[in-house]
């Protein structure tokens, strides 16, 4: 995929949209973006299956809005809230809790829950981060050992 200048921005990886017929319909393209690709490269260069990366903290997070600040209190105004963690996950196992506002991992600052997935995306299952979490107004750090990705 090429935007306008003829730079890649990203990979087309499916179209849906085709009536049984052949004939076209309303199509809708999916596609990786490049900074996703590029994140890839270095495995894909040794040999190594990208399909099987599947790192997996074991939250459900939601970014933190100004709405969510003020409806349940949080005392910072980003970041990524855990909704629920998923028993039998390395966040279950730290102890990673329900309302945590995820601030940071690693060092890497955390705006919002796409910012998470970013930075697990990069990493596999065994390696081992610091989450930095806001919980009500204390500021901790808690080693989680990532794992698989659940298959769906």
């Amino acid at each position: 995929m090429l935007d306008s200048s003829g730079d890649v921005i990203g990979m087309n990886t499916a179209v849906a949209g085709t009536l049984s017929d052949g004939e076209n319909s309303q199509n809708i393209g999916f596609a990786i973006p490049v900074a996703t690709i590029e994140s890839l490269l270095k495995s894909l260069a040794a040999g190594e299956s990208v399909v099987t990366h599947g790192a997996f903290i074991g939250v459900e997070i939601e970014s933190n809005t100004p709405s969510l600040q003020a409806q349940y209190g949080f005392s910072v105004s980003t970041g990524a809230v855990v909704i629920s963690v998923i028993s039998g996950t390395g966040a279950a196992a730290a102890g990673v809790k329900q309302g945590d506002i995820i601030v940071g991992i690693n060092s890497t600052a955390i705006q919002s829950a796409q910012d998470v997935t970013q930075v697990i995306s990069g990493l596999k299952p065994g390696n081992e981060i610091v989450l930095h979490v806001v919980r009500g107004t204390k500021h901790i750090s808690i080693h989680v050992t990532l794992g698989h990705e659940p298959a769906s």
